[in-house]
C-alpha cells in the first residue's frame, strides 16, 4: 500500500492572493507544478490550478484573488 505521505511533497509553493495571473503562471513553470497554494497573510486560503490560471489569463482578470 502507498501511504499519503511518500506521495506529497514537503516544500508548498505558494502565491499571493494579491499576486498577478502572470507570475503565477511563471512559478508553476519554473517549479514544474500544476497548482499553488494561495495564501493571505501567511494563511492558506485557497488553491489555483493550471485550469484556473488559463481561464483568468484569457477573461483578462490580473490578480490571482480574482480566479479563487
Amino acid at each position: 500500500m502507498i501511504k499519503v505521505r511518500s506521495m506529497m511533497t514537503k516544500d508548498v509553493i505558494t502565491v499571493s492572493k494579491e499576486s498577478n495571473i502572470m507570475e503565477a503562471a511563471k512559478l508553476m513553470t519554473s517549479k514544474v507544478v500544476s497548482s499553488l497554494v494561495v495564501v493571505d497573510n501567511g494563511k492558506p486560503v485557497a488553491i489555483v490550478s493550471e485550469g484556473d490560471v488559463i481561464k483568468g489569463l484569457v477573461s483578462d482578470k490580473k490578480k490571482v484573488r480574482d480566479i479563487i
